[in-house]
């Protein structure tokens, strides 16, 4: 009943996942010589406009959802209410009509119902579309040849999308849409100088950057503005850090660069693939600061090696966090426990019988890429990463034991131990 390309409130669906689908699309594209137009929308208080009447009516017509359980749907919607409370006073009730609740079980699944039609309409248009709830991006690849044609059809697929949302109640926020022009090498790109979309009654010109999720993706592809955010946010966490420190026991900071500073740069960090070694030694010297902290390395103390205190604290390098990363997300498409959009971009590999590998049946084809592109795309760095690891660690049965033995696979690895 959902969408292919909706990551949100779906199991082995998530934010990475949609950013590693479509950025492996984009990387495929330049290792084409091909560029891409990619186009963000946000919609505007998008659960709370939810019209019920509309909603029953497709989950009907839609999805033929009918008697009892279309009655349990109207139920659930009809005759909530809602006041405002101020200090001991509190307001008349007045009737729902609109929106459902988005802290709740079922009201994120009908909202997700309730725009399934969006992606019909990119497709008619021949656009890509990858939906997070009501975050949309919306991209397609394009020759410098054609690129005036592409943006017809950008301008068409965004009246049709703005059309459909006004006769469902909605609302795209126009002033938070936002264009990106990720131009391939072979590109002219004085050719793409007036390049803009003129969307509800105004121009929209490319940006250089854009926040896709929680993730800034550059014209270029080189992730440096997400990397230095990470880095600006981590060290202002440690500087605040360092403030209190002396107060703090050892357990205590520990916890604090566990909470705050590694999953900043964990983050969709899948994606890193493509960002060059002197961004990835940017987010090294992030942790390294913070386990500095840790051990109170200071002064004459901070030109030791870091080495012995990031295996203490079993902290992989940020590389080897990337490669982590990588592996277990191709195990996860491989057991089936990772979106569909993800699974189709790897193959078993054929292996010659005569070879000492062909008793490996976990081996994966690895695409021959034309750039460094298509080298950082998912679908060849995920299954050359992968390849490389032994054969027992391929083979384990639960996610649980893959992860800790991919752990201390990639921990002996950099520790020599």
């Amino acid at each position: 009943m959902f969408n292919e390309f909706q990551s949100a409130y779906r199991r082995f669906h998530s934010c990475e996942t949609a950013m590693t689908k479509i950025s492996n699309d984009i990387l495929n594209n330049l290792d084409n010589k091909a560029s891409t137009f990619l186009i963000f929308l946000d919609l505007s208080a998008a659960f709370d406009l939810v019209d019920h009447s509309v909603l029953l009516k497709r989950l009907k017509d839609k999805f033929h959802i009918t008697s009892k359980v279309l009655d349990w749907f109207k139920s659930y919607l009809s005759d909530r209410q809602y006041s405002v409370k101020i200090n001991c006073s509190i307001s008349n009730g007045v009737l729902i009509f609109y929106g459902v609740p988005q802290g709740s079980i079922l009201g994120p699944i009908l909202f997700l119902l309730y725009i399934s039609e969006i992606e019909e309409i990119a497709t008619q248009h021949g656009l890509k579309i990858h939906l997070f709830a009501d975050d949309m991006q919306l991209y397609i690849s394009f020759q410098s040849l054609n690129a005036l044609v592409n943006i017809s059809n950008i301008e068409h697929c965004l009246r049709h999308i703005k059309s459909w949302m006004s006769s469902n109640f909605l609302k795209i926020n126009e002033s938070k849409t936002n264009f990106l022009t990720i131009l391939s090498p072979s590109c002219n790109a004085n050719s793409l100088n007036d390049v803009c979309i003129s969307f509800g009654g105004s121009l929209i010109f490319p940006s250089d950057t854009a926040v896709n999720l929680g993730v800034k993706i550059d014209s270029s592809m080189t992730l440096a503005d997400q990397i230095n955010s990470v880095t600006s946010k981590g060290y202002f966490y440690l500087n605040n850090f360092y403030r209190i420190g002396d107060k703090l026991s050892h357990e205590l900071k520990v916890q604090l660069i566990t909470t705050y500073i590694i999953p900043l740069v964990d983050y969709c960090n899948v994606i890193l693939v493509c960002a060059t070694k002197q961004y990835v030694n940017k987010l090294q010297k992030l942790i390294n600061s913070a386990v500095r902290f840790v051990f109170h390395l200071n002064g004459k103390k901070r030109f030791r090696s870091i080495t012995p205190y990031l295996k203490q604290l079993h902290i992989l390098p940020v590389e080897s966090r990337i490669k982590y990363k990588l592996c277990l997300l191709v195990y996860k498409c491989i057991q089936g426990l990772a979106p569909q959009y993800l699974i189709d971009t790897l193959k078993e590999k054929k292996v010659d019988s005569r070879l000492r590998s062909a008793n490996d049946f976990f081996m994966l084809h690895e695409p021959r890429p034309n750039s460094t592109y298509g080298e950082s795309a998912f679908s060849y760095a995920g299954p050359h990463e992968w390849n490389q690891l032994p054969y027992d660690l391929k083979a384990c049965t639960s996610l649980q034991m893959f992860k800790s033995s991919l752990k201390t696979h990639f921990f002996k690895l950099c520790f020599d131990c």
